[in-house]
Parts: structure tokens; C-alpha cells; sequence
């Protein structure tokens, strides 16, 4: 296992002058968007960073971003991509806990980090404004140099990523190069039914979009492009016009989405043509039986869930095999990967029988090394070479892995367990729901109620009374919700999952 960059170094041996990405109006060769790699990791080293030092980066998914990545993995050179949404004590909050005393941004989003003074800004795109913080370094990356991809060791650090942070406040796992290289190798292998070597694909093979923010889910995707031969197609950020352009460009033949990209796919008043899409690989959340149920009725094509985390890496799915001979489970986001062993277990570490709900526990070889920023919390999570994902799922007797929600979103009601995800789905079969959500809020007698945040279809009015009663007809009465919240819109990070913290922070602004 080795470095992350000598991917790209392959691909430039063998197809120098292909299109490696597209990003809006402009077309990178592989040749070329090595050559701007090798740029930032010759300016990092000029600037005196040494070998798994932490560079940081705030910017919006772009080429620059992508050859950021790569440029300090030429150099060994540890990166943390800075969510562009962050602002403020967020932001300060972030590029402490990254360690990082560079960051490389652009413009609009370098006058948030002047007041950040111990930062070292340096900016990939030229300044339209004199800064006396701000170092230029945009001509910089035009040299035309290549520099080689060092050796790494087994412990060397490629990136420092944000978990969602969608129950809690971001923490920063640690992932190495020889983690992430296994995490690629094993999921193209997943998807081709063999192993590498794996060439560069036949002149013609559409691109591999990316959709995801590259300073979360993105990054995965990516690996495996580049892993598997193939070119990227790159957004900004995901919205179904732009989509619905590049579809026709490209004739994508897979796609890597989460529940809210395929939500808004199949609401969309946009015409768009899937017929080339083989399928879809779906992960970063729980997709409702009814989305897939939707997506899969108006475009035709299949929707498989595969199931990992920023700490774990990939950890079920279904692979080639069982797309090509149908061995799929509603409802099911597949087998553990092979060297993937999970367990599902009891708050007091006790193995769980099959079809029964308990944490998921999954050991392999493609997890984190830390939180850099929290010893304490990875003693939790990291025990013993497995992880204990803080979710909540069940086996069945064939070995498929099944969702039922986040141990820390499960609310006890009068000592009754409520998995929020179950409820979510029934409200979700409810005519004119168009999006729900529930947290548990505190309650004198029980201890803890459900209360659900519903955003109606466009037009829409909805009775409360008539939800709760619906509820009611489908589920024991102690998985109800107490109350029926309406909201405009549902809050999401910026990993495009429901922002469980937005919510509470309503609901206790709501309360007396």
C-alpha cells in the first residue's frame, strides 16, 4: 500500500493528455492537473512544511481544491478540507482543531479568514483586492513542474476529515494514506468482481461524477475514479438543473448520491433522462423505502444503499456479484464488505441475535487512526481494532445489515425504546409529507417524547390531529409523536444530512 498520489502518476504515464476532470467551463488533462498538484506541493515546501505537517483548505469544490489534495499527498503532507459553510467562531473553531497553521483558500471566501491571526493565508486564485495577510501564490501554480509521490509509511496521515456533525458538534478523524489506498482497492474490486491492477478505462467511458463536497463525502467517490481508471465530472454543489446538464453531456453509466440528492430527483419538475445509469450507489444517511420506492418508479434504475462512516470507511454494500445475480433485500444496505466483520451488540457488550437491534460493531482494516482533536471520545469509539459506530442496525439470518437509526437519537419513552428512523418512515407514507424528521424532547411523566418536523408538498395544508391518527393506525401507540412541528424547509449539513442539532435548537426556542 502506498501513497494516494501515485494513482494519479499511473494515469499520467499511461493517458497524459485525457481529460482527468470537468469542472463547469473548463477541461484539465491529467498532464495538466498533475502539473498544478506538483505546483501546490513545491509552494508548500518552499513555504517549509516538512513531511506530515498539517496544511488546511477552505474553498468550494473546485480544480484547485482537487489539486490541493493531491499536492500535499505528493509531498506527505497532511491536508483538512474546511467546510466553506463554516463562518465565524465555527470556522475558528474548526482550523484550531485542525492544527493546521496554512490554509490555502480563494476568493469569496479568504476575507473570512483575515481576522484568523495565526493563520498563514495563502490564496490559489489571484486577489482582486491588495491584502497585506493574504500571500498571492495563484502564479505560482502555473509552473510546469511534476513532482514525484513520496513513499508513505503504514501511519502517515493523508486527511483530517469532519464528521457530519449532524448530532454534535464536528469532530476530526484522522485517516492514513495506506487506510484510504485500502478503502479504494477494495471498493473497486467490490464493484468490478476482480482485482487490480486496474488500467486506465477505454477512450469513450463517460466520467464518474462527483457531487459530494470534497471537504466530506466527496472524497471517497474520488479514490475510487482515480483508482479505477476514470475521469470526474466535478460540481460545485449538487442541484438537479446543473445535474440534468451534465447528464446529457456525459450519459453518466453510475452515480454516488445521498438520500436528499435522490429526494430532490425525484420531486423535480425537471425532464431528465437516466436510461444510460446502470445504478445508483446511495450512502452518508437512511434512504426511505418511499424515496427509493419513487426514484426507482420515475427513471427506472436501481437504487443500492451502501453503508460506511467517515470513521470506518466502507463497511457493507452490494457488490458486483449481488447486482449481477439480484441478491438484493428491501430495505437492507447489504453484506459486510469482504474483510469487513460486523457485530451487532447490547449496551453491555452482549452479542445480539439475528433480527435483533443493537450498535453496530465492524472491524477491518480501513478505519480511522484517531479524532485528532478528542483522545478521549476515540477510546469510545476505537476499542480494540473495531468501531463502534454509534449506530443502530440489525442482521439477518443471511448476513444482510439493516438501519435503524443513531444509538444517541433513540428516545425512551416511559422506558419503551423509539427508533426515530421507523417513525420517519410512516410519516413519510402520509399523503402531502414531503419531508419529516423526529428528535425526542424531555417530558415530566415518560422521561422523553417523539416530536416530528414535517415539511409539507408545495401547496400543501396538513392537519396535525389527522397525522398523529395516521400514526397511530400503523404503529404502537408509544412510537407516536406528540407533537407535529410544520417547517418550510429541513435544515441539512453540509454533507446534505438532516441537521438533527438545527432542529433541537428550534424545538428549545419553541418550548415555554
Amino acid at each position: 500500500m502506498g501513497n494516494l498520489a501515485a494513482d494519479l502518476d499511473a494515469r499520467i504515464a499511461e493517458v497524459p493528455d485525457r481529460v482527468a476532470v470537468y469542472f463547469e467551463n473548463r477541461e484539465v488533462s491529467f498532464r495538466e492537473f498533475d502539473e498544478l498538484a506538483s505546483s501546490i506541493a513545491t509552494s508548500l515546501r518552499r513555504r517549509g512544511v516538512t513531511p506530515q505537517d498539517t496544511v488546511a483548505a477552505y474553498m468550494h469544490n473546485s480544480i484547485e481544491l482537487l489539486a490541493t489534495m493531491y499536492g500535499c499527498w505528493k509531498a506527505r503532507i497532511a491536508l483538512c478540507p474546511v467546510s466553506i459553510l463554516y463562518k465565524g467562531q465555527d470556522l475558528a473553531h474548526a482550523m484550531e482543531a485542525s492544527g493546521a497553521e496554512i490554509v490555502l483558500s480563494a476568493e469569496p471566501y479568504i476575507e473570512r479568514l483575515e481576522s484568523l491571526q495565526r493563520l498563514r493565508v495563502l490564496s490559489t486564485t489571484p486577489l482582486t483586492r491588495a491584502s497585506g495577510r493574504i500571500e498571492d501564490v495563484s502564479v505560482e501554480l502555473l509552473q510546469k513542474l511534476h513532482f514525484d509521490a513520496e513513499p508513505t509509511n503504514d501511519e502517515d496521515i493523508a486527511l483530517l476529515l469532519f464528521t457530519s456533525g449532524s448530532t454534535g458538534r464536528p469532530k476530526v478523524a484522522a485517516r492514513s494514506h495506506d487506510r484510504f489506498d485500502r478503502m479504494a482497492e477494495d471498493w473497486v474490486v467490490n464493484l468490478k468482481g476482480r482485482k487490480g491492477p486496474f488500467p486506465a478505462t477505454r477512450e469513450g467511458t463517460p466520467p464518474n461524477l462527483i457531487a459530494l463536497p470534497l471537504f466530506h463525502g466527496g472524497t471517497f467517490p474520488l479514490l475510487f475514479a482515480m483508482r479505477a481508471g476514470r475521469s470526474i465530472a466535478l460540481m460545485r454543489k449538487f442541484n438537479t438543473e446543473e445535474f440534468a446538464n451534465l447528464q446529457r453531456r456525459f450519459s453518466f453509466d453510475n452515480l454516488t448520491m445521498v438520500p436528499t440528492m435522490l429526494h430532490m430527483l425525484a420531486n423535480t419538475d425537471v425532464v431528465i433522462d437516466l436510461s444510460s445509469v446502470r445504478f445508483v450507489s446511495c450512502s452518508g444517511g437512511v434512504l426511505t423505502p418511499r424515496v427509493k420506492r419513487k426514484f426507482e418508479e420515475r427513471y427506472g434504475v436501481p437504487v443500492h444503499q451502501n453503508y460506511g462512516s467517515t470513521e470506518s470507511g466502507l463497511i457493507a454494500g452490494f457488490g458486483a456479484a449481488d447486482l449481477r445475480e439480484a441478491r438484493t433485500k428491501e430495505g437492507s444496505i447489504g453484506r459486510p464488505f469482504p474483510g469487513v466483520a460486523v457485530t451487532i451488540v447490547g449496551d453491555g457488550g452482549e452479542l445480539k441475535p439475528d433480527g435483533e437491534v443493537g450498535e453496530i460493531v465492524a472491524r477491518g482494516t480501513q478505519h480511522m487512526e484517531s479524532y485528532a482533536d478528542d483522545p478521549g471520545e476515540t477510546d469510545l469509539v476505537l476499542r480494540d481494532g473495531a468501531v463502534y459506530t454509534g449506530d443502530l442496525g440489525y442482521l439477518d439470518r443471511d448476513g444482510f445489515l439493516y438501519l435503524a437509526g443513531r444509538k444517541r437519537d433513540m428516545i425512551k419513552r416511559g422506558g419503551l425504546q423509539v427508533f426515530p428512523g421507523e417513525l420517519e418512515d410512516v410519516l413519510l407514507t402520509y399523503p402531502g409529507v414531503l419531508q419529516a424528521a423526529v428528535i425526542g424532547t424531555s417530558d415530566d411523566r415518560l422521561g422523553e417524547v417523539p416530536v416530528a418536523f414535517v415539511v409539507p408538498l408545495p401547496g400543501v395544508e396538513l392537519d396535525p390531529e389527522a397525522i398523529k391518527s395516521w400514526c397511530r393506525s400503523e404503529l404502537a401507540h408509544y412510537k407516536c409523536p406528540e407533537q407535529i412541528l410544520f417547517i418550510e424547509e429541513m435544515p441539512t449539513t453540509g454533507s446534505e444530512k438532516v441537521d438533527y442539532v438545527t432542529l433541537r435548537r428550534a424545538l428549545h426556542l419553541r418550548e415555554p
